[in-house]
């Protein structure tokens, strides 16, 4: 009874007195809950911050932040003026005895704190979001210029062809071919373009072939179009990553350009679908025969007068003198487009005398050794390059075509080439006016339709495929004979044919040795790019004494490539006079370079070295230096090296010292002859290189980061008065203000420099310069206003400001016009102090602004400060000057801009006619998007005549777009996105076209908006009535036929709409929504019905509808309303399904929804399809759901057959209803297609697949995902013995409690003779997690999965057997398997030592975790018997979590893993050795082992035992131990004759909580040449210093 008592007595006070000591504390530990309140609140700030800027990043990489993140910022803006509210209420509320005594008041206070701490917490925990963002998709083929496309008759009907045979859905595969250079790609790139804007397809996908394929360029080239990723390292994956990204059911063109030869679309990822079609373009009717082409359309030359038409387009005024001629020249060019396009160019201008020249040479000079089908074309482009007046020109067009077919060609690369092949030598030219020489070479080229600039990237060029043939064969009639290597065996082409070579070029990614002996005694130009790692030695280059030009670059990925370049061979170099030398590790000797007496260009960039040689002044010729990162002593060097034009260094590294006294350079340093130049100096992060691509820096930039302004070197000002874009990062010394502060000392030079005074600045950016008070303070007293306009930044184009924490106005004082006047970008952010951007009169100053971005400026209460009370007093002006601000403005971008009253008055938004798009997020004291003083009396109209696009999130006071009465006129306008705006009324947007109401192109503010335009509408959690749209009786009736209310809408998302009761309300016969795409419902709890029939009607382009929690959905079709429908029919017709396109239906957490479409469904006269296009299917937690239609349920043994017919993607997940998804195999005869089958929550679910299941059912099926299937015992049952799934690629099985078998087997008569083996020839991941009852794949066979990768497996006790015979590449995972028994007596405790019975042919692991395994005792044991068993692929090794492991790895293992490169093991307490100790010495078992990383392995006292330390661990660059609290040396060595350990590759060591450890290795040093970065704590008896014997510790920070 005691224990009864005090057991009543505990729980009462659990009760009772917790309350009350909870109700205590808010009376009288108020300040406690105050200052946990503000420690959440500072960690939500700091995790705010992070995810903000994340998202900065995410936009500056051009990519999407996903709503879940933009909702997350919303929430935490809000509550954080909440916290702020509640804090400032407690202060207020300490009046009474300085808040010792409890109130009332306060007690509630510290209720609501505790509440808002635990809502603080929560934020913080829900912050991590994956993912995060995802990339903004390309432009597609749209972004391909039509410029050069003349639709000519001929071009006409080639192109009506090819859209004819594109709509027929019986074709698949088209081929064009015709002669090169006839206009195949041209044309092709418009019929795209054509296909794309008449809805055909959702994609056009262009890829160029070329005539040596590279299947992971094209691949690389859909996937660039596709926004996809590829991750994978061969190229059969790529190929099945494009093929199931191309395979989700959207209609896709890939054009595939210029094909020479039959290849399998496969191997490139095109799969063979009826919405995947292939348009290809070549020279050969046989190619289009051999790809199976269902259509091949000739594309003939033009006819005589398309011909002169065309002629006369290039040539231009062409008079009656010349017509004659020209007509002969016509006629010569046989009708080929890129012939007369070029004669044309060339002839342009010319006299009478020379056209009449021209045509001789056509008649008369036929090539002969080229083949009779393009001498013409031949001819007429070598006449084209003999009308070149100048060398240069015909120098650079020879020099194009040393590059591949169809590359993007560098105009710096050119430029580099010919410096080298001695332009400015013989002309007599600086680099400056050598490069305006090129550019106008260039130029004249394009004029000549000789070269074409990239589309895609910028200063480059682009050669077409038959000038380049005509380039190559010209240079061999000169004897100048260029070869291009693109085959793999780089030793063979070249000893092949170089012996009268002029120029040798590579460009295979996988090219092999540099041949050793060389004989080119001609060869000049020597390019070799994507080299591996190689030596090049003496002997390569005596035999080429005549180079000019080398430039050999690496496989550079961000790691330098290591080899033996350029020795005492580059002697012999004396003509030598542009070598790049890119990615590559060049070691400590660079003197070799001081023997080249002739060069002029040294590009280094991307390649590591210790520094540059002392003398390189004496280069005297050496005008251009190109470099990565470079340390302080390089740069001194450099500084004496006066003779240089050119100088580019994308990091020079400068000691803290340095930086304090600003001495980086002499006071005598002087560049007479410099002329351009980029250059970072200062030591800066990843970060900071990322936002710089976010500048576009001219010829001449600089980035100072950390210097004093008061010690700047004569050099840093005169760079800085020469620059054209300009950074500085972290200025301080007192530097209040850009003007006139900086300028002045900047201004301070000797007499000999010229002061220039910034004139040349057209880009400036600003960061983190904490002392920055104001960027122009024009009051200032070291101003003389009478000229000033004289100085200060007069082509400023672009000004960035960020992380001035002290910045409180931009302009102080009267105004400039200079300062501002060509401005055309301002971007603003984290300038916490700053009120007001601009006064008035400097923002009318702004003329040209274009763009505007303003982000996180706390105390920003408006843009444009308003002389004296005017803000208060505005007037709508009628006058043309109130239009005069901002009136070029494009772009409006403001975020987080919390105190920011307005935007922009009224009278300057009725000037903002150039506005093409508004982005303002998150401002919460923002009532009006534009414009602002409600009071306004009269009518005004703002028209924004190519405004497009508005976006309005996280703005919690928004009530309008524009004030009351104001009516704006927008008819461009084709995006809205109304975000997180609870007071602005969503049904603002509503259609209320009545007699009275023009529906015009104009966006109504106040009552309506008409949508007549819109093409987007997105509206999340705003303010809305019952109904959405509601439609006038009246004005919809007294509409005919031909005047119907078309809603251009193609996607519209409606989100989070509390109130909402129906989407659309009121007559909807004369409403079409025939442009819909793709329609999306979520949060939407009062919505009850989403369509009527007659809606679903006009809904023809319908292809995704989505639909997720709403609750009170009862019908996505209104019954009611089909009632109706139904009277009117007869009794033997039904209602048909009206989404003939719909091919993605998601419905998700819908509790009443019982039935997707009320439509009567006559089972007795079944149609062949319900939804003939639906690809994708996902239904998911909708308990109440048992009918697709009306009349038949989800149990419907036809249903699979009905909707299966194109489905790729099938998800049901929590369907009480569905017990078997298919019986029989006669139901599922349509699901040919499926390729995704993911199944979860499926309680009653007690099979997949009935009885009769056989191998050809789903010939395409890639992945299978079961989940939470309790009463699942398997998922299949067969009586095959030999393949079923062809093309599975990952199975993934997970908490299915009965499960016991993947597949059964149900035969009984099979031969007990035949091979009992399962075969999953595609299957490459396995998955099998939380399976208690799992015993095997399928009892009794084997499973046969050659190129299966990876094998993962968790809390799956009773599985015995992962898999058969398997040759490929893989990876294993195990975790928290308690036991892996065998058999009875098998030994549990030692994992592989049963693997030959798991894998009795061969094992191929590439990655081996295990995690968790509590009994494991050994990894693996002795195996000397099983001659099958290797680890040579085995790359990835963690043991984590392992508590009585001992030993990874026995003496047996030693040399048999050649590949490992990764070793981690984690807390595994009782590890006392990594690998037993070998006898061996003469083989390294890790020969490439790059990271090593321990962590709590208490008993390890060290890594490795071995007699060689070095030879052990030849390529080890990084280790990092911690908490191994009996480790005493890191290496322990057997060997006498050892006296040093030789890392030579290690360059980071990170060394924690080692209490024990006093050696790197007892009695031996360190030689570690490239150790930089030490970082060791908490090891108290460790000396490393007094180890180390040479490292380079310039920048090591030791604790």
């Amino acid at each position: 009874m005691t224990e009864i008592a005090l057991a009543v007595v505990a729980k009462l006070a659990e009760y009772l007195v917790d309350p009350l000591v909870r109700q205590g504390q808010y009376l009288f530990c108020a300040g406690h809950i105050t200052q946990t309140l503000e420690t959440e609140k500072q960690k939500l700030a700091s995790t705010q911050d992070g995810v903000q800027r994340r998202v900065r990043e995410a936009l500056n990489k051009t990519e999407k932040v996903v709503d879940g993140v933009v909702k997350w910022l919303a929430e935490v803006e809000s509550h954080m003026d909440e916290v702020q509210k509640l804090e400032q209420q407690m202060k207020e509320s300490n009046s009474c005895f300085q808040g010792r005594c409890p109130t009332w008041t306060r007690y509630r206070l510290c209720r609501q704190m505790t509440k808002m701490i635990e809502a603080t917490k929560n934020l913080n925990q829900r912050s991590e979001f994956n993912p995060f963002c995802v990339p903004a998709p390309l432009p597609g083929i749209e972004y391909f210029s039509s410029g050069n496309f003349v639709n000519f008759q001929s071009r006409e009907l080639v192109s009506d062809q090819l859209l004819l045979a594109l709509q027929d859905n019986g074709v698949r595969m088209i081929g064009l071919y015709g002669m090169g250079g006839s206009g195949k790609t041209t044309l092709v790139k418009e019929v795209g373009k054509r296909a794309k804007e008449s809805n055909l397809f959702d994609r056009v996908i262009f890829a160029t072939v070329s005539q040596t394929v590279n299947i992971r360029k094209i691949q690389g080239e859909i996937a660039d179009m596709l926004s996809l990723r590829l991750d994978e390292e061969s190229e059969a994956g790529r190929a099945r990553r494009l093929s199931m990204r191309l395979s989700n059911g959207e209609r896709t063109l890939v054009i595939l350009d210029d094909v020479w030869t039959m290849i399998d679309l496969k191997d490139v990822g095109i799969p063979f679908e009826d919405y995947c079609k292939v348009l290809l373009t070549t020279r050969l009717q046989s190619i289009c025969n051999s790809m199976d082409c269902e259509e091949i359309i000739p594309l003939h030359l033009l006819s005589e007068e398309e011909s002169w038409i065309l002629f006369q387009k290039h040539a231009r005024n062409v008079d009656e003198s010349l017509a004659s001629v020209a007509r002969g020249i016509v006629s010569e060019c046989k009708g080929l487009p890129i012939a007369i396009q070029a004669i044309g160019a060339s002839l342009r201008g010319k006299y009478i005398e020379e056209w009449k020249e021209a045509l001789r040479r056509l008649r008369d000079s036929k090539p002969i050794d080229v083949e009779p089908g393009v001498r013409d074309a031949f001819s007429c482009l070598q006449l084209s390059y003999d009308y070149l007046r100048r060398k240069e020109a015909k120098s650079l067009f020879l020099m194009c075509c040393m590059y591949p077919e169809d590359a993007d060609i560098s105009l710096e690369d050119l430029f580099r080439i010919v410096i080298g092949l001695g332009m400015c030598e013989e002309l007599g030219l600086s680099l400056e006016d050598a490069r305006n020489r090129v550019r106008t070479c260039i130029n004249h080229l394009v004029d000549s339709c000789l070269l074409m600039r990239s589309e895609k990237m910028k200063d480059h060029l682009r050669m077409h495929d038959t000038i380049r043939d005509v380039a190559l064969w010209i240079s061999s009639q000169q004897n100048r004979t260029i070869v291009v290597n693109l085959e793999k065996d780089m030793k063979v082409t070249a000893v092949r044919s170089l012996k009268d070579c002029y120029a040798f070029t590579s460009w295979c990614s996988q090219a092999s040795q540099f041949p050793q002996l060389l004989d080119a005694p001609k060869l000049e130009i020597l390019l070799l790019t994507n080299v591996g790692a190689c030596e090049l030695s003496e002997e390569c280059f005596r035999g080429m004494r005549a180079l000019k030009v080398v430039q050999i670059e690496s496989e550079y990925d961000g790691v330098v490539v290591r080899g033996s370049l350029f020795p005492s061979s580059m002697n012999f170099q004396t003509n030598l006079r542009t070598l790049r030398l890119r990615g590559w590790e060049l070691g400590d000797d660079l003197s070799w370079v001081l023997s080249l007496k002739a060069l002029e260009v040294l590009d280094l960039k991307y390649s590591s070295f210790k520094d540059l040689p002392q003398g390189l002044e004496e280069l005297s010729k050496l005008k251009m230096l190109d470099l990565s990162r470079i340390k302080e002593q390089s740069f001194k060097i450099i500084e004496r090296s006066t003779q240089l034009q050119e100088v580019y260094a994308s990091e020079i590294q400068l000691t803290k010292t340095t930086l304090k006294v600003g001495r980086c350079c002499s006071n005598n340093a002087i560049f007479p002859r410099l002329k351009r130049y980029q250059l970072l100096i200062g030591n800066f992060d990843f970060k900071f290189y990322h936002d710089l691509l976010s500048m576009d820096f001219g010829c001449n930039s600089l980035c100072l980061r950390g210097f004093k302004i008061s010690t700047l070197s004569p050099f840093i000002k005169y760079l800085l008065q020469q620059a054209d874009a300009v950074c500085l990062y972290e200025f301080s010394d007192g530097c209040k203000n850009i003007v006139p502060d900086i300028v002045q000392v900047v201004d301070a030079l000797p007499m000999q420099l010229l002061n220039t005074r910034m004139n040349e600045l057209t880009s400036l950016w600003l960061r983190s310069c904490s002392d920055l008070e104001c960027l122009a303070d024009i009051t200032s007293q070291h101003i003389d206003l009478l000229q000033v306009e004289t100085l200060f930044f007069p082509k400023l184009m672009k000004l960035k400001l960020e992380y001035l924490a002290n910045l409180k106005e931009i302009w102080r004082g009267p105004l400039l016009l200079c300062f501002f006047e060509k401005l055309q970008e301002l971007y603003i952010s984290d300038c916490p102090l700053l009120t007001s951007l601009l006064p008035k009169s400097v923002a009318r100053a702004s003329l040209l602004l274009q763009k505007l971005t303003i982000a996180r400026c706390s105390e920003l209460l408006n843009i444009i400060e308003e002389d004296g009370d005017g803000s208060n007093r505005e007037i709508i002006s009628t006058s043309n000057n109130a239009y005069l601000v901002f009136s070029k403005l494009k772009s409006l971008t403001i975020m987080n801009c919390d105190k920011l009253q307005y935007v922009l008055s009224n009278s300057y938004v009725q000037g903002l006619e150039q506005l093409e798009e508004v982005h303002i997020v998150s401002a919460s004291q923002l009532k009006y998007a534009l414009g602002h003083h409600e009071n306004v009396q009269q009518e005004v109209h703002i028209k924004l005549p190519i405004l497009r696009s508005l976006e309005l999130r996280g703005l919690k006071n928004l009530l309008r777009i524009f004030p009351k009465n104001f009516h704006s006129s927008c008819p461009c306008f084709r995006e809205l996105h109304w975000v997180e705006c609870p007071k602005f009324n969503a049904s603002c947007v509503n259609i209320i076209a009545s007699s009275n109401t023009n529906m015009d192109n104009r966006l109504y503010d106040k009552a309506s908006a008409s949508l007549s335009f819109m093409e987007e509408l997105e509206i999340v959690n705003c303010s809305v009535e019952d109904i959405l749209f509601a439609f006038d009786k009246e004005d919809l009736t007294e509409r005919n036929s031909h005047n119907q209310l078309i809603l251009p809408l193609n996607t519209m998302i409606l989100n989070n709409l509390l109130e909402l009761k129906f989407v659309w309300r009121g007559p909807m016969g004369k409403l079409s929504l025939q442009n819909l795409k793709r329609f999306k419902v979520s949060g939407c709890n009062n919505l009850r019905t989403i369509f009527s029939p007659i809606i679903l009607k006009s809904l023809p382009l319908l292809e995704v509808l989505e639909i997720l929690d709403c609750n009170e959905l009862e019908e996505i079709m209104s019954g009611t309303e089909v009632e109706k429908q139904h009277q009117g029919l007869p009794n033997t017709q039904s209602l048909k399904m009206c989404f003939p396109n719909l091919q993605s239906l998601v419905v998700e957490r819908c509790n009443k929804l019982k039935c997707l479409f009320l439509v009567a469904i006559d089972l007795n006269n079944l149609p062949e399809n319900i939804l003939p296009n639906l690809r994708g299917l996902t239904l998911e937690e909708v308990p109440s759901l048992k009918d697709f239609c009306q009349g038949l349920p989800l149990s419907n043994d036809r249903l699979p057959q009905l909707l299966g017919s194109k489905m790729t993607r099938l998800t049901l997940g929590s369907l009480s209803e569905v017990w078997l998804i298919w019986r029989a195999p006669s139901h599922i005869l349509n699901l040919v297609h499926l390729q995704h089958l993911s199944l979860s929550g499926c309680n009653e679910l007690e099979y997949v697949f009935g009885e009769g299941f056989h191998a050809s059912t789903l010939p395409k099926l890639e992945y299978l995902v079961v989940k939470h299937c309790n009463k699942l015992s398997s998922l299949l049952s067969t009586s095959s013995v030999t393949l079923l799934f062809p093309h599975l690629y990952e199975i993934e099985i997970s908490e299915c409690e009965e499960l016991e078998e993947v597949f059964i087997h149900t035969s009984e008569a099979s031969n007990s003779d035949s091979v009992k083996e399962i075969v999953l020839p595609n299957l490459r991941e396995i998955s099998l997690e939380e399976l208690p009852s799992l015993v095997d794949i399928c009892k009794g066979f084997k499973l046969s999965a050659t190129n299966l990768g990876d094998i993962y497996m968790s809390k799956c006790p009773k599985f015995s057997s992962i898999m058969g015979a398997t040759s490929g590449s893989m990876r294993i995972f195990l975790k928290g398997k308690e036991a892996l028994e065998i058999d009875a007596n098998s030994n549990s405790n030692q994992l592989l030592h049963q693997l030959p019975y798991f894998y009795p042919e061969y094992l191929a692991l590439r990655e081996l975790e295990l995690q968790d395994l509590s009994e494991l005792s050994f990894v693996c044991t002795a195996f000397t018997s099983f001659q099958n068993l290797s680890f040579h692929y085995l790359y990835y090794l963690e043991v984590v979590g392992c508590g009585k492991l001992k030993c990874i790895l026995s003496m047996f293992v030693w040399g048999s893993l050649p590949q490992l490169r990764f070793l981690e093991i984690k807390e595994c307490e009782e590890v006392e050795e990594i690998m037993k100790e070998s006898k061996e010495v003469s083989n390294s078992p890790f020969p490439i082992l790059e990271r090593i990383n321990v962590k709590g392995c208490n008993k390890l006292k060290c890594l490795f035992r071995t007699a060689s330390v070095g030879m052990l661990l030849p390529k080890l660059e990084w280790i990092k131990v911690s908490e191994a609290a009996q480790m005493e040396e890191l290496f322990s060595h057997t060997s006498s004759d050892m006296q040093q350990i030789e890392l030579p590759n290690l360059n980071t060591l990170e060394l924690s909580k080692l209490p024990a450890l006093t050696h790197f290795c007892k009695g031996l040093n360190l030689n570690a040449p490239y150790l930089h970065n030490v970082q060791i704590n908490e090891c108290p008896n460790f000396d490393f210093r007094s180890h180390v014997e040479a490292t380079s510790l310039e920048r090591t920070a030791l604790d």
